[in-house]
């Protein structure tokens, strides 16, 4: 009935009333809605189960193809689809400026052999336009393009916020691009998302923890699976394994190895990356840092802790700058290579670094220094320094200045310029504000202790973020703003949601009512009849009462008269 309901009406509007097991279809060829659907699913919380598709056309998953539509609250359950063709998803092949808000896809398990050249994702395949919200997808997805755990592409200013993955996904084929969340972003934005599975690619391709190739916005976000590539591959990074977007108030906690360009937050990053950190250990051939393995462009208010190895430039923060401002940053792992090799960048061939600091152990065979391996353009300056003692490197290249450990530790730290609104440094490496304990937390009162903390898990999320609200400038006053827009859109969307049951819990309650008050009726009814018979009764028993006087009396006077009459009186 589903099926047949929603292919004969793509333009409907629809709500589930029970769960649905897709099993009594066995497996089909393609997707189940084949048409272009334009109207409205309410999934109304829940399930549609063991929807198993085969398929050789385009675009296969529950839907085929999406444009305009609005689809919310679906749970799908223990779906697989495999397909040798283009746009492969659970829920949707195809997405077209659609809104999806609320939707899940657990132990799915997506392949794409063959032909498919566009999106392979773990809930949407392709999503061109429109918007993802609070969704979530979880299982094994594999593809040979652009192949992402939630989504395999995000095209055309799509964006998804409050969204997680926890699949594992895989590259079939080398070449290819793959990432936790998603495998390729075109455009877009991505904001208060993660993804907590481990991503392997194929060689020659691109892999990140959340996004594989991003030329969106990545706002905090975070990764904490293992990012896995070979020899061969060109951009692998904890985050993003190529980023020509901006990545801001992220961090990845995963491992990273690969070939080539291996960073623990980018690969190769041709965008910025502002306040974000990586404590994963990374490794590869050349081109292997921290926080970017080839970077051409602004990185600040950044740090790395986890372990850097590889064979040609080597940095604990960056492994190459190439341009850029590099300000305000700093790096604590051990570094080793062979060839410029550098406790803060290995090669900096035209980047301008200030204020940054490096404090791990340096080992390397050529061109090999405390803070800088090799520096043969742009800037060093006297502002950097580094920790001889634990570095093991006396010199280095550029003009930072090497401290003793205990002139080190007597140094103003980096972290002292640091926006307090997007840092906690209460600890000994801060923690982003905008992505911790997993709720939100807003001022509610015109005193900054008179705040409200909400859990995402309490609003139907599975979300390790913090939403922080500060009115200190005018700045993070609009900032709040935008941010308390982004949760009363979602209270919004939601207080629709709680309306529908309002509203049936009011029509439940109503017809209980109506039947209290037929049943007093009723009660009161049986009442009057049940006295209607007493009265009866007891009127029978004092009729038959005066019946036996009168006859008593007669019989008593009829007696009186015959003894008369006997005694002739």
């Amino acid at each position: 009935q589903f099926k047949a309901a929603i292919n004969a009406g793509l333009g409907g509007n629809y709500m589930l009333m029970k769960d649905i097991d897709m099993s009594e279809l066995g497996t089909v060829n393609r997707a189940v809605i084949t048409g272009n659907f334009v109207g409205t699913l309410d999934g109304n919380g829940y399930k549609i189960k063991n929807l198993t598709i085969n398929s050789t056309a385009t675009n296969s998953g529950l839907f085929g193809q999406t444009t305009g539509a609005t689809i919310k609250n679906v749970i799908l359950e223990n779906t697989s689809v495999s397909s040798t063709a283009d746009n492969v998803g659970t829920l949707i092949g195809e997405s077209n400026a659609s809104s999806v808000t609320n939707t899940a896809s657990t132990n799915a398990n997506v392949t794409t052999v063959g032909g498919g050249t566009v999106g392979t994702g773990g809930l949407i395949g392709y999503l061109n336009g429109g918007n993802v919200t609070s969704s979530y997808s979880s299982g094994n997805v594999s593809g040979v393009f652009y192949t992402g755990g939630l989504i395999g592409l995000v095209s055309g200013t799509g964006n998804v916020s409050y969204s997680y993955s926890s699949a594992n996904v895989f590259s079939a084929l080398g070449g290819m691009v793959v990432g936790g969340l998603f495998g390729g972003g075109d455009s877009g934005s991505v904001s208060y998302s993660y993804a907590t599975g481990n991503v392997t690619a194929g060689s020659g391709g691109f892999a990140g923890g959340l996004v594989g190739e991003s030329n969106m916005s990545i706002i905090s976000s975070y990764a904490t699976g293992n990012i896995t590539g070979s020899s061969g591959d060109l951009g692998i990074g904890g985050i993003a394994g190529q980023s020509t977007g901006s990545i801001t108030s992220s961090y990845s906690t995963g491992s990273v190895s690969g070939g080539s360009q291996i960073g623990g937050i980018a690969g190769q990053s041709t965008g910025s990356i502002t306040s974000s950190y990586s404590t994963g250990n990374v490794s590869g051939t050349s081109q292997v840092g921290g926080i970017a393995g080839d970077s051409s462009n602004n990185v600040f208010y950044s740090y790395s802790t986890g372990n850097v190895s590889g064979n040609s430039e080597v940095g604990g923060l960056i492994g190459r700058a190439y341009n850029g401002n590099i300000t305000s940053s700093y790096t604590t792992g051990s570094v080793s290579g062979s060839n410029n090799v550098g406790g803060f960048v290995g090669f900096n061939s035209g980047g301008t670094i200030t204020s940054s600091s490096s404090s791990g152990k340096v080992t390397g065979s050529t061109n090999v220094g405390g803070f800088a391996g090799s520096h043969t353009g742009g800037s060093i300056d006297n502002t950097n320094f580094w920790n001889k003692d634990s570095s093991g490197q006396a010199t280095s290249a550029g003009s930072a200045i090497g401290k003793t450990s205990a002139q080190f530790d007597a140094m103003t730290p980096v972290t002292s310029t640091w926006n307090s609104t997007d840092w906690d440094t209460t600890f000994e490496n801060p923690v982003l504000k905008a992505i911790k304990n997993g709720n939100i937390n807003m001022q509610t009162g015109a005193e900054a202790t008179k705040n409200s903390c909400y859990a995402l898990k309490d609003m139907g999320l599975n979300f390790g973020g913090e939403l922080a609200i500060s009115l200190d400038s005018i700045s993070s006053a609009q900032s709040a703003i935008s941010s308390i827009d982004k949760v009363m859109t979602y209270l919004s969307s939601k207080r629709s949601d709680i309306g529908v049951g309002i509203n049936a819990l009011s029509g439940r309650l109503d017809t209980n009512s109506t039947r209290k008050e037929n049943f007093i009726s009723s009660s009161g009814v049986l009442k009057d009849t049940d006295m209607a018979v007493e009265s009866a009764k007891f009127t029978k028993q004092q009729i038959l009462r005066n019946m036996g006087m009168s006859m008593l009396q007669q019989s008593k006077n009829m007696q009186t008269s015959s003894i008369q009459q006997l005694l002739g009186l």
